[in-house]
């Protein structure tokens, strides 16, 4: 503004000394200088004070990087007002911008910049060339895509009265309306805290054209996933559905834990990664404790059965081979089945049919005992294996027993913290 106020004040002189002339009394500074002048007075012609004027101003958001996709630019102006003071439309006109830039989609021109340019324009147009110069229109003067318009209202009533915020969203280049968003209050600010909500609905159709895709990582699987109060999923959520650029609400709950809620933001064509660990209850830790500590205990002793299950088949087998023997080894089923191949039955080593008889009965018996050994070793490892990959560590969640939980506030919703 101050650039603006110095150029108009170099331009007045200008123009004061352009009537002095006898040919050109009521004629812009444009038409002047074809005249023959010296050049004393041909150099301070107001010519270039319009240039200088209409020069945009910088605006809330730095331009995007380059390479990256090309930002919309919006505009703000004043905000009407009808029965109230104009300083809650200027609080609310603010809240508005800050919201818009916070989006972190957009290049924001202030009310008060808008203003700048509007009134800059209308300046070179008196000072430059008047009449000549054509209309322009508010993509040309802004260098803007969207202009944001708005209307606070109080009604008065009994108990008060409401205010009410319209906000406006019209296309700079079509200068036609895109959507529009009302919202009513009792007190200034109740409102404001509604602005927000009222910024996100009002730029919703500008932001469905730049989409990216999120995806979330929990610390504990099946947990429902939650953006902006809809179920998209549960946990890992993959990131195939598009969102919206901009921020939203991340929402991560399950059964016995403490819900977690952040604000996320969401860039075009890109895809955002969150991580997210849930905090258990003390009743979630102690019932699941409880029950790993059982499958720990469950997994433990079917693992020594299944040991003592092949080792009983082992041994048995052992036992079996032992008794079957050979021709050369007395005692055995095969020493005294030798003597009978040969007619021998009784001699006086004794009855070799009565003694092969008893063998035999041994190793049957060992081989049975081996066989149900092998049985129970093969379930009980089938089911350790089992206990053990379903069992968890009892001692899990032993790292949260200590912590306090409290719930904090967070720009767009409640954080859930923790610490030791």
């Amino acid at each position: 503004m101050l650039s603006i106020a110095l150029l108009m004040l170099v331009a007045a002189p200008a123009k004061s000394t352009v009537p002095s002339r006898p040919t050109v009394p009521a004629r812009p500074a444009a038409t002047v200088k074809p005249e023959p002048v010296p050049a004393p007075e041909v150099e301070p012609a107001p010519a270039a004070a319009p240039v200088a004027v209409s020069a945009p101003a910088p605006t809330l958001s730095p331009p995007p990087a380059s390479g990256g996709p090309a930002q919309p630019a919006v505009a703000l102006s004043d905000f009407a007002v009808v029965g109230a003071g104009p300083e809650v439309a200027s609080a609310l006109n603010g809240v508005a911008a800050n919201e818009l830039s916070r989006l972190g989609v957009f290049k924001v021109t202030t009310a008060d910049t808008t203003r700048a340019l509007l009134g800059a324009e209308r300046q070179r147009q008196l000072l430059g060339c008047g009449e000549a110069c054509p209309s322009l229109d508010l993509k040309t003067i802004l260098d803007t895509d969207y202009l944001v318009t708005g209307k606070v209202t109080r009604l008065a009533g009994a108990k008060g009265g409401l205010v009410t915020l319209e906000l406006t969203l019209l296309d700079a280049r079509a200068s036609n309306r895109i959507a529009s968003e009302v919202t009513s209050k009792a007190t200034e600010a109740e409102l404001v805290g509604q602005v927000q909500a009222m910024v996100l609905k009002l730029m919703s159709k500008v932001l469905a054209g730049r989409q990216g895709s999120l995806v979330v990582a929990a610390s504990e699987t099946g947990a429902a996933v939650k953006l902006d109060g809809t179920i998209v999923g549960t946990t890992p959520l993959d990131g195939k559905s598009a969102l919206a650029a901009g921020p939203h609400l991340l929402q991560v709950e399950k059964d016995g834990f403490v819900a977690s809620s952040k604000e996320v933001r969401i860039a075009p064509d890109e895809v955002h990664e969150e991580s997210v660990k849930l905090v258990p209850s003390p009743d979630t830790i102690a019932a699941y404790e409880g029950r790993s500590r059982k499958m720990r205990v469950g997994a433990w002793v079917t693992t020594a059965a299944a040991i003592a299950g092949v080792a009983t088949f082992v041994g048995f087998q052992l036992r079996g081979s032992a008794l079957f023997g050979s021709p050369s080894s007395p005692g055995t089923f095969e020493y005294h089945r030798a003597f009978l191949t040969q007619g021998i039955e009784i001699d006086e080593s004794g009855d070799h049919r009565a003694e092969a008889n008893r063998i035999k009965a041994q190793i049957q018996t060992a081989q049975t005992v081996s066989y149900i050994g092998a049985g129970v070793g093969a379930a009980a490892a089938i089911t350790s294996a089992y206990l053990w990959i379903a069992g968890e560590d009892p001692g899990r969640y032993v790292k949260y027993k200590d912590l306090k939980v409290v719930m904090a506030p967070g720009p767009m919703s409640l954080w859930a913290m923790v610490w030791f």
